[in-house]
């Protein structure tokens, strides 16, 4: 398989933009420097590694994006697919992330040769949508439900029961933070898809996927605004207990903390309704 950065007519542009982001100080206001603090994340890092050979955008991908996504709460960063050609799938986030998606597409695994790859390398890029600290939230979000809905094509339940309960919960997840449209229709969503990935995501085969589901679960009806205010609260506690059985603070202290933090509030508001 072709190791290479595949070349594209559209090099010399990249190449400004990411020099665009290494002269413009870190959120300096201007619409500029809006675009600069954009790429300076994953995308400026996404670009390095197609620019430069695979070895080197290697080493700078697990010295930016990883950090990036530990920062804000992601329990590790995005592997590659095994099997991927690796500069091309980083051509693919870094198209993605400018928001190109056809173009991203394009760099990604044919969904003819290897669906399964397909699917997966599709995945990790709607996770980074949804993940995106900037731009349109909305956009992101919608973007990452469109993609994840493709990779159900794909990552079905019988033949790939794991792999389907992962982007359920992702699901989840992107509904129960979509900031516009019917919030309680959106968490009702999140909350069928935290189910369907529980179905698989048993504590006993699955511990740490299903107490962060069952993490998630909680947010999803601890937000709900519609039905019994109390039985919502309540029905978000028992999530909250349930997944700090497997989140202890020695083995998962980041998101220990995140679950007691809910937990705590979940409870403050239930005993306002008292």
């Amino acid at each position: 398989m072709h190791e290479g950065i595949a070349a594209n007519p559209d090099l010399k542009k990249r190449v400004e933009l990411h020099d665009l982001c290494k002269t413009i100080p870190f959120g300096a206001p201007s619409d500029q420097a809006h675009q600069a603090e954009r790429l300076a994340g994953p995308c400026n890092a996404a670009l390095v590694i197609w620019l430069e050979t695979t070895d080197k955008g290697e080493r700078v991908y697990h010295s930016t994006v990883r950090p990036w996504q530990q920062r804000t709460g992601t329990l590790e960063a995005h592997p590659v697919p095994e099997g991927s050609n690796r500069g091309r799938y980083f051509a693919g986030v870094a198209f993605g992330m400018l928001g190109e998606d056809e173009k991203a597409i394009e760099q990604f695994t044919p969904r003819s040769e290897s669906p399964q790859r397909y699917a997966a390398e599709m995945g990790n890029l709607a996770t980074m949508y949804a993940e995106l600290p900037t731009g349109n939230r909305e956009a992101n979000l919608r973007r990452a439900v469109r993609i994840y809905k493709e990779v159900l094509e794909i990552f079905t339940r019988r033949d790939f029961p794991a792999d389907w309960a992962m982007t359920q919960n992702n699901l989840g997840n992107a509904y129960s933070d979509l900031p516009t449209g019917d919030r309680a229709q959106n968490l009702q969503k999140a909350i069928g898809y935290y189910e369907a990935a529980l179905s698989v995501y048993t504590k006993d085969a699955f511990p740490a996927d299903w107490a962060m589901t069952q993490n998630n679960l909680g947010v999803a009806y601890k937000n709900l605004p519609t039905g019994n205010r109390g039985q919502n609260l309540q029905k978000a506690i028992d999530c909250y207990e349930a997944a700090l059985t497997v989140l202890t603070r020695d083995h998962f202290p980041h998101y220990h903390a995140m679950a007691i933090r809910n937990l705590q509030r979940a409870r403050d508001a239930l005993d306002n309704l008292r």
